[in-house]
C-alpha cells in the first residue's frame, strides 16, 4: 500500500481544515482523487502576496500579473500594423517582418539569414509568454486540481512542468525530424561539410528561431519565479545557450546547432513527465520515469554531447579553412580584412568568416556547458550515495519547492489537523523533503528526494539541481 503525500493532506482550501478523514486503500500507481467535498469547496485560491514595495516591484507584479492581457496587446498591435502598414518584398513593413520568414530566394524556395530576423525572434517571444501563461492557468491548472494537487504552489508547479513536458516533446520531435532529413544524421563531419550553408528550409528557420525565442524568454520566466540556490548558474545556462544559438545561426552553423538542441531536449521531455507522475501519485510510475531520465541524461549530456564537443574541435577546422568567405563567389578574403568581417548578418551581410577566434569561442562556450552539467550531476550523486549508504540525505541542491511551502499560509488549528491527520492516516511518517527517509529506499527514495514537489519552469537540465 502506497504512502499519502503528507504534504496533499496538509492544506485546504480557504484555510479550512477537512474535518473528515477518509482511510485509503490506494496502491502507488493509483492517482489521488478529490473526494465531492472537496471540489464542493470550489478552486483553490491565490495566496496574497507580499506588497510590492517601490515603482520597479509594482512594475513587476503588473507585468507578472498580466502576461495574457499584454501579449494579446501587443499580438494585436503587430497584427492590426501588418493589414494597415504599406508592406511590399523588397520593402517589407515592420510589422511584415515581425510575422513573416524573410530572405526567401524565390529560385529555390530556400530562405537565407539576415538581421531582420530578429524580429520573428521578438514575435515568437511574445507568443511563447502568451502561450505558457493561457495554458498554465487555463489547461494545466485546472487539470492538476481535478487529478488531487491541494495547494495553490502545487498547481503552479504541476503547471509549469507540464507546459515544458509539451514544448520540449514539440520541439524536440520537430528537431529529430529535420536532423534525420539533413546529412548530418548520424555522421558528426557532414555537421561542417559545405560550410556555409546558406540557406535554410522555412521549417528548419521557424524551428531555429523558435528556439532562441524560447531560451531569450525563459531569461525572463528565470527572473519572476521564486529563486533558488543555484539561480545563477541557471541564469548563466540561459544567458550560453543564447548566444551559442546566435552565434550558430549567424555564422551558418545551424547543423551542429540542431544536432545540439536535440541532444539536450531529450531529457527536459522525461523529468517533467516524473514530476507530473508524482504529482498525481503515480509513485512507481514516477520511479521508472526517473529511473529512465537518469540514463538518459549520463548518455545524452555526457556521451552523445562530449562526442559533437569533439567534433567541434577537430572536425570543424579540419574540414572549414578558417577565413572570412565572400557569400556570393565563395572567395577568401585577404586576412587584414577579417576583422571587418566579422558580423555576418550585421555591416557586412555580403561575408561570412569563421576565424580561430570564432572556433575556440564556440568550443568554449561548449565547453562551459559541460560543466554546468556535470556540476549538477555531481549533486544528483551525493544524494544518491547518502540514500544507497544510508547515512541520511540532505537535498542541498535548492531552496524547499514542494508543496509543504504552503504551510507557512496556514493557521496554527490547520497545522495541529493537517498532523492528526497525517498521524492517523500514516502513522509516524516521516516527511522525506524535509530530508528524511522513512520505509523508503534505492531509487523510489532518490526519486522522491529529487522530483518532490519541484515544479521550477525552464529548462530542466539547467537545474536538475532544484528538481
Amino acid at each position: 500500500m502506497g504512502k499519502a503525500n503528507p504534504d496533499r493532506n496538509s492544506t485546504v482550501p480557504n484555510g479550512k481544515a477537512n474535518g473528515v478523514l477518509e482511510k485509503k486503500h490506494l496502491s502507488d500507481s493509483t492517482p489521488r482523487r478529490k473526494t465531492s467535498a472537496q471540489r464542493s469547496r470550489g478552486r483553490l485560491q491565490k495566496p496574497l502576496p507580499k506588497k510590492p514595495n517601490g515603482l520597479i516591484d509594482r512594475l513587476t507584479t503588473y507585468l507578472i500579473d498580466n502576461q495574457i492581457k499584454l501579449s494579446l496587446y501587443i499580438l494585436g498591435t503587430i497584427y492590426a500594423a501588418y493589414f494597415v502598414l504599406p508592406s511590399t518584398p523588397n520593402s517589407p513593413s515592420i510589422a511584415d517582418k515581425l510575422i513573416w520568414l524573410q530572405y526567401k530566394n524565390p529560385a529555390t524556395g530556400g530562405y537565407l539569414k539576415g538581421p531582420a530576423d530578429f524580429y520573428h525572434v521578438f514575435y515568437w517571444i511574445v507568443v511563447f509568454t502568451f502561450l505558457r501563461d493561457a495554458a498554465m492557468r487555463y489547461i494545466f491548472m485546472p487539470y492538476a486540481q481535478y487529478g488531487g494537487v491541494k495547494t495553490y504552489k502545487g498547481l503552479v508547479r504541476f503547471a509549469e512542468q507540464a507546459w515544458l513536458m509539451v514544448y520540449y516533446t514539440v520541439f524536440w520531435v520537430l528537431g529529430m525530424y529535420l536532423n534525420h532529413r539533413g546529412p548530418h544524421w548520424m555522421n558528426f563531419r557532414e555537421m561542417w561539410t559545405d560550410w556555409p550553408v546558406f540557406e535554410t528550409t522555412g521549417l528548419f528557420k521557424v524551428y531555429y528561431l523558435a528556439q532562441l525565442a524560447f531560451w531569450l524568454q525563459q531569461i525572463f520566466v528565470l527572473h519572476i519565479e521564486d529563486r533558488r540556490k543555484d539561480h545563477y548558474q541557471m541564469f548563466a545556462h540561459h544567458i550560453i545557450t543564447s548566444i551559442l544559438i546566435t552565434g550558430s545561426y549567424q555564422f551558418h552553423l545551424t547543423r551542429v546547432g540542431n544536432a545540439i538542441l536535440v541532444t539536450m531536449d531529450i531529457v527536459d521531455i522525461l523529468l517533467p513527465a516524473a514530476k507530473l507522475l508524482r504529482y498525481l501519485g503515480y509513485q512507481k510510475l514516477c520511479d521508472f520515469a526517473f529511473g529512465v531520465f537518469l540514463v538518459t541524461w549520463v548518455v545524452s549530456r555526457h556521451v552523445v554531447y562530449l562526442v559533437i564537443v569533439k567534433s567541434v574541435y577537430y572536425h570543424a577546422p579540419d574540414i572549414i579553412t578558417y577565413g572570412c568567405y565572400l557569400v556570393e563567389s565563395g572567395e577568401r578574403l585577404p586576412e587584414g580584412t577579417w576583422a571587418l568581417s566579422a558580423h555576418s548578418l550585421g555591416s557586412h551581410p555580403e561575408r561570412t568568416c569563421f576565424t580561430k577566434n570564432l572556433h575556440m569561442g564556440f568550443f568554449y562556450l561548449l565547453s562551459g556547458l559541460q560543466v554546468l552539467t556535470l556540476v549538477w550531476l555531481y549533486m544528483i550523486g551525493k544524494v544518491a550515495y547518502k540514500v544507497v549508504t544510508g547515512t541520511g540525505a540532505e537535498d542541498t541542491r535548492s531552496d524547499d519547492e514542494d508543496d509543504g511551502e504552503e504551510e507557512d499560509e496556514e493557521t496554527e488549528a490547520d497545522k495541529t489537523a493537517s498532523s492528526d491527520a497525517e498521524m492517523i492516516a500514516n502513522g509516524s511518517l516521516k516527511r522525506a523533503d524535509s530530508g528524511y527517509i522513512s520505509g523508503a529506499t534505492g531509487s523510489s527514495a532518490l526519486s522522491s528526494l529529487i522530483i518532490n514537489g519541484n515544479g521550477h519552469s525552464g529548462s530542466t537540465h539547467r537545474h536538475i539541481t532544484s528538481s
